[in-house]
């Protein structure tokens, strides 16, 4: 049981840790671009679409790691 309950806050440490990644690289990628934009005076539309396909992909990928240990959970 106590493994469990370590298990479940070090999860949860880990999507904390990972959402604020993602926030951190996500602002970095908006100054960049904010930067690239101010020096060519182009927005640079193909790289915003891909960045943020990348990042809602793995956003949706720890999601659904998650509900597929809560459900692995519920089954044992």
């Amino acid at each position: 049981m106590k493994l469990h309950s370590r298990r479940g806050k070090a999860d949860e440490r880990f999507a904390t840790k990972a959402v604020i990644v993602i926030a951190i690289t996500t602002a970095a990628f908006i100054v960049a671009q904010y930067v690239s934009f101010l020096i060519t005076r182009q927005e640079q539309t193909v790289l915003i679409e891909w960045y943020f396909r990348a990042v809602v992909i793995e956003c949706g990928a720890l999601m659904l790691k998650r509900v597929s240990e809560v459900i692995v959970a519920r089954i044992k």
